[in-house]
């Protein structure tokens, strides 16, 4: 039985001038350094995710790449701290 090839993650888009860096589920999960599944449950699971784009007569969603890691660099990450024991007054 032969292992699988590895998989190479897509190039991440270089955008026009003035143009944003449009770039898929793949390419989004690349930039963040996580897969695809982590990105699908996050984006599921946090309304406050980028709101994926469409090109005219696309079907496929794409996501400005800046705008996903200015969202993802500017999260709340409380590392190992419990949030479901404190009370109202100190959140």
């Amino acid at each position: 039985m032969s292992a699988m090839p590895e998989r190479e993650e897509p190039p991440t888009p270089d955008g026009g001038e003035g143009e944003p860096r449009l770039g898929n589920m793949s390419q989004v999960a690349a930039e963040l350094g996580v897969s695809r599944q982590y990105v699908h449950t996050w984006r599921r699971t946090h309304d406050d995710f980028p709101q994926p784009h469409r090109r005219p007569g696309s079907t496929r969603d794409e996501w400005d790449l800046d705008e996903v890691r200015r969202y993802w660099d500017a999260r709340d990450l409380r590392p190992g701290e419990r949030t479901d024991l404190q009370g109202d007054d100190e959140q």
